[in-house]
C-alpha cells in the first residue's frame, strides 16, 4: 500500500479535541498514539507504535500527556525503528502553536473589581438562574458584586438602589419566575442628564463592570451608555461630582449583555434566556384546551408572543401539529384564506374527528388580518 505523508495544519485536528487525553487521540482519524509534541517542528505518529517506550510525555499515573514540555528535534518512529528519516508510511502532522485547550479562573483573579448586575424591560423566565450565575462567579473571581434594582431606573436613581450582593443573597432564586431584583422601564436614562447621573453612582460605588440582563431596548441602552462613558466621565470631573483620580481609575467601562427574551430574536445567541419556558407553557395551554377540540371539532387560533420574531410560532405549530401557521419572515401569499379552507376542510373530513390549530404571531402585518383569518375559519367550518 502507497502511503503518502500528510501535511495537516494542528487546528484543523486539535481544535475540536482535548489532546491531553490518549482515549481522545485514539479517535483521531490520523493516528492512534501521539509520539511527541513540538512547537512549530513535525510531529510524526504511526497507527501502531507504542510511543511511550520512546518518550516520557506520557504519564502512566495519571493517563495523559504531558503538553508542557517542548522539543527541539523531531521525533519520528522510522527513525527510531527502522534508522531512516525516509519516512512512508507516518503521517505528518504540522503542529504549529500547540498548547493545551482547557484553562482554568484561578479564585481571586480578578480581586477588588467592581461589578454589578441588573435586569431590565420586561422579565423572563431564568432571569434569576442568571442573576445567580453572576453573583457567585463574580464572588469566585474575588470581585465585589452589587445587585442593581429597578434596572436602569436604579442605576439612576442610586441610593440604596445599588446593594452589595453575597452569596447567601441568591440561593433559593434559581426556580422562582421573574426577576428577584426588580426591573423597571426608565424614561430618564433615554437622556443625557440620566445617564449623567447613573455614571456618578457607579464610580461612587466603585462599578466598572456591568451585566445587564435585558431584551433589545435594554442592551442597545448599554451600548450607548458604553460609547458615552468617556465623556460623562470627563463631564462629571469637570463639573468637581467626581476626583480626577477616580476618572483615570474607572475610564474603561466593561458590558457583558444577557439576552433575556421569550421571544429568541437576538442574532449571535442560540437560545434566550425564557424563550425554552415560553415554549413550554404555549403547549401547556394547548394540552388544556385539546379535549374540547377534539370532542366539539371546533378549530382552534391560537396568538403567541414574539413580535417580529416566528420562532414561537413555528415552534409551537411543530409540537402541537399545527394544520396552519403565519409568522412574519416569511408573509402569507396572497390566495392564503383559500388555502387554508382546503386544509380545514380536509380536516374535517378525515375519519377521525381532529382538533384544528392555527398559529399567528403577536404582531400581524396588517391590522384587519385577525378578523379575516377568523371569517375564513368560519367560512371553512360552515362548508
Amino acid at each position: 500500500m502507497d502511503y503518502k505523508k500528510k501535511n495537516i495544519h494542528s487546528k484543523n485536528i486539535y481544535s475540536r479535541i482535548d489532546v491531553t487525553k490518549k482515549s481522545h487521540i485514539d479517535h483521531c482519524s490520523t493516528a492512534t498514539t501521539m509520539l511527541s509534541v513540538v512547537h512549530n517542528n513535525p510531529i510524526m505518529l504511526d497507527k501502531n507504535y507504542d510511543t511511550r517506550k520512546e518518550t516520557d510525555i506520557y504519564n502512566d499515573k495519571s493517563n495523559s500527556y504531558d503538553l508542557s514540555r517542548e522539543s527541539s528535534e523531531v521525533l519520528c518512529v522510522c527513525d527510531t525503528q527502522f534508522g531512516t528519516k525516509d519516512c512512508q508510511i507516518c503521517d505528518t502532522i504540522m503542529a504549529e502553536d500547540l498548547v493545551p485547550q482547557t484553562k482554568f479562573i484561578k479564585p481571586g483573579s480578578h480581586k477588588g473589581k467592581g461589578l454589578a448586575v441588573f435586569t431590565s424591560g420586561g422579565d423572563s423566565q431564568g432571569m434569576n438562574a442568571a442573576v445567580r450565575a453572576v453573583v457567585r462567579m463574580g464572588i469566585y473571581l474575588g470581585c465585589k458584586v452589587f445587585f442593581i434594582k429597578e434596572g436602569y431606573q436604579g442605576m439612576v436613581d442610586g441610593g440604596s438602589n445599588i446593594v452589595e450582593a453575597t452569596w447567601s443573597s441568591v440561593s433559593c432564586i434559581i426556580h422562582r419566575g421573574g426577576t428577584m431584583i426588580g426591573s423597571a422601564r426608565c424614561q430618564e436614562f433615554r437622556e443625557h442628564a440620566g445617564r449623567l447621573r447613573a455614571a456618578k453612582n457607579l464610580v461612587t460605588n466603585g462599578i466598572s463592570n456591568l451585566v445587564v440582563i435585558g431584551g433589545d431596548g435594554s442592551l442597545t441602552g448599554a451600548n450607548l451608555f458604553k460609547e458615552e462613558w468617556a465623556d460623562l466621565l470627563k463631564e462629571l470631573a469637570a463639573n468637581g461630582e467626581i476626583t480626577s483620580e477616580q476618572s483615570e481609575k474607572y475610564k474603561c467601562l466593561h458590558i457583558v449583555g444577557m439576552v433575556g427574551s421569550i421571544d429568541n430574536d437576538f442574532c449571535g445567541t442560540d437560545m434566550t434566556i425564557g424563550t425554552d419556558s415560553a415554549l413550554h407553557r404555549i403547549i401547556e395551554s394547548i394540552d388544556a384546551i385539546v379535549s374540547t377540540a377534539y370532542s366539539h371539532q371546533r378549530t382552534f387560533i391560537m396568538e403567541v408572543m414574539g413580535r417580529h420574531c416566528g420562532y414561537l410560532a413555528i415552534v409551537g405549530a411543530l409540537a402541537a401539529e399545527a394544520d396552519y401557521v403565519f409568522f412574519p419572515e416569511c408573509p402569507p401569499p396572497i390566495d392564503w384564506p383559500e388555502k387554508l379552507c382546503k386544509k380545514l376542510e380536509q380536516a374535517s373530513s378525515s375519519l377521525a374527528s381532529e382538533a384544528c390549530y392555527s398559529f399567528l404571531p403577536e404582531c400581524p402585518t396588517k391590522g384587519d388580518w385577525v378578523n379575516e383569518l377568523c371569517e375564513a375559519v368560519q367560512k371553512a367550518c360552515q362548508l
